[in-house]
């Protein structure tokens, strides 16, 4: 159960899901299911927040931003890369609040990634 106003769900937007089920299962092992009407698919993070892809007709950078907690960052970006990914933001620092970056996915959703590292 999640304490009361704190994110319980989000959503990705995919213009493709077997495009983004690939990406996100290999990029964060993610195990993704597509609902049976085809409406949108959903996975869940063992000890975290899990939430869905929509489907839309085009994603966009703009919107609400996500971050996912990674180990290396330059690892991730240049393994979203080999996927099909686009670096949108280097490695940054946030002074004593950690680094991250910023990668759009192949159907073109813009990701936030953070590690304190």
């Amino acid at each position: 159960m999640f304490p009361m106003h704190s994110i319980c769900h989000y959503e990705i937007p995919s213009t493709d899901f077997a495009k983004s089920k690939v990406f996100y299962e290999s990029l964060f092992d993610w195990k993704l299911t597509e609902m049976p009407d085809g409406s949108y698919m959903v996975f869940e993070i063992e000890g975290g927040i899990g939430g869905s892809f929509n489907k839309v007709e085009q994603a966009t950078a703009d919107g609400i931003q996500i971050y996912i907690h990674v180990a290396d960052i330059p690892a991730t970006l240049a393994k979203a890369e080999e996927l099909g990914g686009k670096t949108a933001k280097a490695k940054t620092s946030i002074s004593e609040h950690g680094n991250y970056a910023l990668f759009t996915d192949p159907c073109g959703a813009q990701i936030g990634i953070w590690s304190r590292e």
